[in-house]
């Protein structure tokens, strides 16, 4: 618990707010005031037994309630309705925008409460005085009730968190009973945060701009609570008047109401008294109106209030943060995220120091210091130091504080992983290509590679979406894991050791690959190339180049290899994301035997598996089918005939298969390389062509492998949708990444 004090300072709103205060009927005596779905006031009238309705010029329309209702406060619903409390009834109400009233019991003896709230849930929550209780109700009138474990405890009001719990006040003036902050999550489990001060009497709650819960004490105190339990109270110098509600204003501080006026604090602490114009008209209920002021009910004279914010001639900061924008391949690698001010404040305000305070993810402190620019550098560990730091800083002059800022900053490296075969690795597009004519004798000048024994190549569609990932977000970094290697099937190379594409090697299967690598790390995103090696694809077109009438050859064995595929996307999905039993049971005896290590699911989020259709490259670049392919410098070539059989039979019957495995599994299917490519084929011109060609294969790495695989420019399609499919699973609406799961 930390305490604070403050004085009335210069306020942060126009050096002359403008009062402007609205009648209602005499002897109305309004409680609660809220914005509804149709941009006006709407306000409870406990002594009249009515809902007023106000338009922002001051005009008043009255709904009358029954006769035994006494309502108290007044809340938007997520069905566009208000929903009110009622004291004598022991009802809650609701009232449409065009004035038809519900009203549905609660508990027989409760006593609903000031405080109702709409929730995260859908729900409204609401306070129940007297009877230790917090009540939720549905929009259809449902209502279920949770208790506090104290007794003689009274819940006054409850607003709705950051956290997406909702919080409330109570306060006992009875043995046993507490005074408290209350948390309590939308399936009704509560925790309590004592209060540190003598009876503080904490009443109105609400959730300010700095990602933390702000309430008044009726003993003249404002308390900020964190969402985990850190409490601050501040006590002013000059305000003597108990502050009763609060509500945060557009202006980012808090604003409250007590005896004699509407008074305001920073979230820093400062705070600013603003008397009303009607002496002892005993403001009660604030909230920040439609139009960017703040409006007040005033229960003794029977009027509402209206503050207007002038020009604001005081310093404003805001805070931002990047993250380092390379993508890493050294996964332990430090990750350095800086925080700074966005906008800042010029040379003229005569800022000293700002002063940094920043919170780990569990709430402990991890940096108080100063620093001469608003810029602060933090050095964490991508592998456990993910989360959110909420981040304040204060710019000071001197002690006197000038401008406070809060933001809470997102760490999250997106940890990528590229798993598959040649089209996963990047085959045809060597990092660095032979000199030119040096792969006559390629032992002279030989083409460079990410791995040789892969033909893995940063230029793969996997290698670019991660860096069009850090690119598109500077907030949050990427680390690549790219192990997908040329020439791997499902069986030899993901489940099972392979040899390489040189046949030299001894790789163990790259599923144990990641889990030896990784540890246990979260996956944020899976990227798999793989099925074309397990029908054999590679050698239906050798068939085709050399022999005769492979379409023929290869008919009757397709079906066959497409099932062996589907049982093989099967077990592949087991190592993925179901257990370590499954995983093992659904490896063949050859595949364990590559697994030197006990053998591990990577329990993966199937939908952060991301999984890639094969494309056609049989046409030119007006989509129309090539006349044969010929490979003149060995005298081979595919027919019309056969490129038909690939482009109409072949190549829809693997990207069927892959389609329904990731319906089945949950995958994220990546589609439409069929099509794309269907207008960029081998024979298409050079400008168009997305395709390695025979030749430039030998010329570019010393063999033919890269034959009849995408181009540079065909992997930057891969990479283009694979960046469309990993932006809407890694980020918000918002644009901000997603928190770490």
């Amino acid at each position: 618990m930390a305490t604070g004090t403050s004085s009335v300072n210069a306020p942060s709103v126009g050096s002359t707010p403008t009062f402007t205060e609205f009648a209602l009927p005499s002897g109305s005596r309004p409680q609660g005031i809220a914005v509804g779905s149709d941009g006006a006031l709407w306000i409870a009238e406990a002594g009249t037994k009515r809902i007023a309705r106000m338009t922002t010029d001051g005009t008043v329309t009255e709904f009358a309630l029954p006769a035994t209702s006494e309502p108290q406060d007044i809340a938007a619903g997520p069905d566009g309705s208000l929903w009110f409390t009622e004291f004598d009834s022991r009802h809650i109400g609701r009232i449409t925008t065009a004035g038809v009233v519900t009203e549905f019991a609660t508990q027989i003896g409760a006593v609903p409460s000031y405080g109702i709230t709409a929730g995260p849930d859908g729900a409204l929550w609401y306070a129940v005085d007297g009877a230790n209780t917090i009540g939720r109700i549905t929009t259809d009138g449902h209502i279920t009730t949770f208790s506090p474990s104290t007794v003689f405890s009274n819940p006054v009001d409850i607003a709705a968190g950051p956290d997406g719990a909702l919080w409330f006040t109570e306060f006992s003036n009875l043995n046993g009973g507490t005074n408290a902050i209350g948390r309590i999550t939308t399936t009704g489990l509560i925790t309590l945060f004592p209060l540190p001060s003598f009876f503080p009497v904490a009443w109105g709650i609400t959730a300010g701009s700095d990602g933390a819960m702000w309430f008044t004490e009726r003993r003249g105190r404002i308390g900020r609570i964190t969402t985990a339990g850190v409490i601050t109270e501040f006590e002013s110098t000059t305000l003597s008047e108990a502050p009763i509600d609060i509500a945060a204003g557009p202006d980012g501080a808090l604003w409250f109401t007590h005896a004699s006026g509407i008074g305001r604090i920073t979230t820093a602490g400062v705070m600013t008294d603003f008397t009303v114009p009607t002496a002892n008209s005993a403001p009660w209920a604030v909230t920040a109106g439609p139009d960017g002021n703040i409006w007040f009910t005033e229960g003794a004279a029977s009027k509402v209030g209206r503050l207007t914010l002038g020009d604001d001639p005081n310093p404003k900061i805001a805070l931002d943060w990047t993250a380092d924008d390379d993508v890493g391949t050294m996964l332990n690698a430090p990750l350095v995220v800086r925080v700074f001010c966005s906008p800042g404040l010029d040379a003229s305000a005569g800022v000293t120091e700002y002063l940094w305070h920043v919170e780990s993810p569990a709430h402990a402190v991890i940096e108080t210091r100063p620093t001469r620019d608003c810029s602060l550098s933090l050095v964490l560990d991508a592998t456990k130091d993910e989360g959110v730091y909420p981040t304040r800083v204060d710019a000071l002059k001197g002690t006197t504080v000038l401008a406070s800022a809060h933001v809470d900053v997102i760490v999250q490296d997106f940890l990528t992983v590229s798993i598959g075969d040649s089209v996963g690795s990047g085959e045809g597009n060597p990092d660095r290509g032979c000199a030119p004519g040096s792969c006559i004798d390629p032992r002279s000048s030989p083409a460079v590679w990410e791995e040789p024994g892969c033909h893995r190549s940063h230029f793969a569609g996997s290698a670019v979406a991660p860096l069009m990932v850090e690119s598109f977000d500077p907030r949050s970094s990427v680390s690549l894991l790219h192990i997908a290697c040329s020439g791997a099937s499902t069986s030899n190379g993901l489940l099972g050791s392979y040899d390489g594409i040189d046949g030299k090697r001894d790789y163990p299967p790259q599923v144990q690959q990641i889990e030896t690598a990784l540890a246990g790390r979260e996956i944020d995103a899976l990227l798999v190339s793989v099925g074309g090696n397990d029908i054999g694809f590679s050698h239906i077109l050798k068939d085709c180049a050399w022999g005769t009438d492979c379409v023929a050859r290869t008919a009757k064995k397709l079906p066959r290899d497409i099932s062996r595929l589907d049982t093989q996307l099967f077990a592949l999905n087991a190592c993925l994301s179901s257990t370590d039993a499954r995983c093992q049971a659904m490896l063949t005896k050859e595949e364990r035997k590559g697994w030197g290590s006990p053998i591990k699911s990577l329990g993966i989020d199937p939908e952060r598996v991301f999984i890639t259709t094969y494309f056609d490259p049989t046409r030119d670049q007006n989509g129309t089918q090539c006349q044969g392919i010929f490979f003149q410098t060995v005298g081979a070539g595919i027919t019309p005939a056969e490129l038909t059989y690939l482009s109409d039979t072949v190549i829809p019957a693997l990207n069927d298969e892959i389609r329904l495995a990731a319906k089945l599994y949950g995958w994220t299917p990546v589609d439409g390389a069929d099509q794309a490519f269907k207008t960029h084929g081998y024979c298409a011109n050079d400008t168009s062509r997305w395709i390695r060609t025979f030749a430039e294969s030998a010329a570019n790495q010393g063999d033919t492998n890269g034959t009849m695989h995408p181009t540079v420019a065909g992997h930057e399609w891969y990479g283009a949708r694979l960046f469309d499919a990993l932006s809407a699973k890694l980020f918000d609406d918002a644009g901000l990444p997603r928190l770490p799961r």
